[in-house]
């Protein structure tokens, strides 16, 4: 058993060195089948580990699947909403603009072409011609009046709504989130727009 141990190491010994390695061999043995226990008993862990490992991934990977599939759905919807938000305010500045400039086109066709009653004694012509011109103008003046009303209305439920809208931004995305500032702008446009509409109409804008 000795020499099957040992193989070559024992053809260059005395005697007395064999069998001093004979003696050591179950001291020997019984050292190499404690590190073979030990071996196999950090391999066993090792291996539970892994299991353990393969478990919590086949168990967590669901999860991280739905939590990507979920900021991917709220990271998209957001971005989608901001960039509709942004165009819709891009579109009202336009119209606003245009509103503009036929608000500054009205008032200067009424500085240049301003009608004046003449100083002399009008004809009976001219007497119905102004009465005409009177009851015209009273009519359009009331059907102004109820048009100022009903954009006082309208502006009201917009600002009920952009107040809504606010608010709920605000819970989503903080006082100072990019949206907002959207928001707040579209708010404005808006009412420049409105104010526009009412003097438009004021000088006798009918919405060409």
């Amino acid at each position: 058993m000795a020499e099957f141990y040992y193989a070559d190491d024992l053809s260059d010994l005395t005697i007395e060195e064999r069998m001093e390695r004979a003696f050591s061999l179950p001291s020997r043995l019984q050292d190499e089948l404690e590190r073979l226990d030990a071996d196999r008993a950090a391999l066993s862990d090792r291996r539970q580990k892994v299991e353990q490992l393969v478990q919590d991934i086949n168990e967590i990977h669901p999860r991280l699947q739905e939590n990507l599939r979920f900021v991917l759905a709220t990271l998209y919807s957001g971005v989608h909403e901001k960039h509709l938000a942004e165009s819709e305010l891009l579109a009202s500045t336009i119209e606003t603009s245009i509103i503009k400039l036929a608000l500054i086109r009205a008032r200067a066709q009424t500085s240049l072409y301003e009608y004046t009653i003449p100083s002399s004694q009008p004809s009976r012509s001219e007497q119905h011609s102004q009465a005409t011109m009177s009851a015209a103008l009273s009519a359009l003046h009331q059907k102004l009046i109820e048009e100022e009303e009903e954009l006082d209305d309208e502006e009201k439920v917009l600002d009920a709504e952009m107040d809504e809208y606010q608010k709920v931004l605000c819970m989503a995305e903080g006082r100072d989130g990019g949206f907002r500032q959207v928001v707040e702008d579209m708010a404005r446009v808006r009412r420049e727009n409105e104010e526009c509409r009412r003097d438009l109409r004021r000088l006798g804008w009918t919405g060409d």
